[in-house]
């Protein structure tokens, strides 16, 4: 995955780095679909490993984690999502999931 090195600041390399993140996502999606949360984590994580804030890995990431029943990182990455988009309603389903499989009932809700 050397094509997702950090590739610097020009908005050329930038476009280029989003490119390449992309496919990579797309990737961790068809992983996904077919059942390979594992895969689909690891290729999300890569992404987010340069780009901290990028909506569709983290947005991966988190599901990936759901599948995997890592409850506690999904609350990690829907905390992540909510600071960077408080209003989209799928992030604060991700969170409530995940606090219900942690058995967290009350604070599913909130």
């Amino acid at each position: 995955m050397n094509s997702l090195r950090n590739v610097g600041g020009s908005p050329e390399n930038r476009a280029r780095f989003l490119a390449v993140a992309e496919r990579v996502i797309q990737r961790g999606n068809r992983h996904l679909q077919r059942g390979n949360a594992t895969r689909a984590a690891t290729l999300a994580h890569r992404v987010v490993a340069h780009e901290p804030r990028h909506l569709g890995a983290l947005e991966l990431l988190g599901l990936s984690l759901l599948r995997e029943e890592a409850f506690a990182d999904v609350v990690g990455v829907a905390n992540r999502l909510l600071a960077l988009n408080p209003y989209e309603a799928g992030y604060h389903s991700l969170k409530g999931l995940a606090m219900q499989g942690l058995g967290r009932y009350g604070e599913s809700a909130g």
